[in-house]
């Protein structure tokens, strides 16, 4: 009896030992597995002249997924396995679909709308006004006469009830003086919550380890000669603020010219990289193991101005 006991607990550790290490085997494929990536595009002034593809595959070409954009055109493929989905069908059957609604209009304005045809019997006699709707009139002439004075006399009321000139203008002061008292008790709120030292040593502490994730997640091959612009100079700034503080990480290689004055895109990318779910996972354990971060954490969620 004991060793059958034993051999039972003998399988039953196999079998948990099995699934132990199975488990395992997936958490490091997806950790250590990179999701490698390809990007390139070229355009050369207009959109109709964009040309961009996108690639992204992991383990082995296992998960693949490709993006082509071609002007305003973009079409997507995604495959897992032996299942594959991309929108090329449903495009065909929205165009097929599209091309029976223009026959059926056509068929319709070729066929020729029949005009109503109207009988001697469908006329309608004109009505006849008999002697006790006559008497009535009068009575709804005076009944809408009281119902104006009424209304006229309700008016005057309200009229008399607005309040003066003054009175508007003082209570438009109060008012304006009450938002400008609230939003310096919210401004000095907000100061004194972003100025603690608890959460200044937070925001150190997330800007250190994005830096440290960028670092990692920097492209392996990258080539990019862009010249950009927008209608407002002012959105153009912004994007070159955006890209000066990715220059950096970028490289060498990487050539941005900004024009303020026209609306322009030319130019051509290259890039080309991998990227492990291992770096975000060392980058969230580290944000979770310091107490500066979750105590601004749970500040953040409590705030209130």
């Amino acid at each position: 009896m004991l060793h059958i006991l034993l051999l039972i607990l003998k399988i039953i550790g196999i079998i948990l030992a099995v699934i132990l290490g199975i488990i395992i085997l997936l958490l490091c494929i997806i950790l250590f597995v990179p999701i490698r990536y390809e990007i390139s595009a070229k355009c050369d002034g207009t959109i109709e002249s964009l040309k961009a593809k996108v690639m992204a595959l992991w383990l082995l070409h296992f998960i693949r997924a490709d993006v082509f954009v071609k002007g305003k055109l973009v079409k997507w493929k995604v495959r897992a396995a032996w299942i594959t989905k991309s929108n090329v069908v449903k495009e065909k059957r929205k165009e097929e679909k599209n091309d029976e609604k223009v026959e059926e209009q056509v068929v319709e304005t070729e066929s020729p709308e029949e005009a109503p045809k109207v009988s001697d019997e469908g006329c309608e006699e004109t009505p006849k006004v008999s002697d006790e709707e006559c008497e009535e009139t009068p009575r709804i002439h005076e009944e809408r006469r009281e119902e104006t004075v009424r209304e006229d006399s309700k008016e005057l009321s309200k009229e008399s009830k607005k309040p003066n000139v003054f009175e508007k203008i003082k209570q438009k002061i109060q008012s304006v003086i009450e938002k400008i008292k609230d939003l310096i008790q919210k401004k000095e709120k907000l100061t004194e919550f972003i100025t603690s030292e608890i959460h200044v040593n937070a925001f150190k502490k997330a800007k250190k380890e994005l830096f440290i994730l960028l670092k990692k997640l920097k492209p392996k091959k990258i080539y990019i000669k862009l010249k950009y612009g927008f209608e407002d100079p002012y959105t153009t700034g912004q994007v070159l603020a955006l890209l000066g503080m990715l220059y950096p990480f970028l490289g060498d290689t990487t050539e941005i010219i900004p024009d303020f004055e026209n609306q322009v895109l030319e130019g051509s990318v290259y890039l080309k990289g991998r990227i492990r779910v291992l770096h975000f996972a060392v980058l969230a354990w580290r944000l979770f193991w310091c107490k500066d971060i979750r105590t601004s954490y749970k500040d953040i969620r409590n705030f209130k101005l």
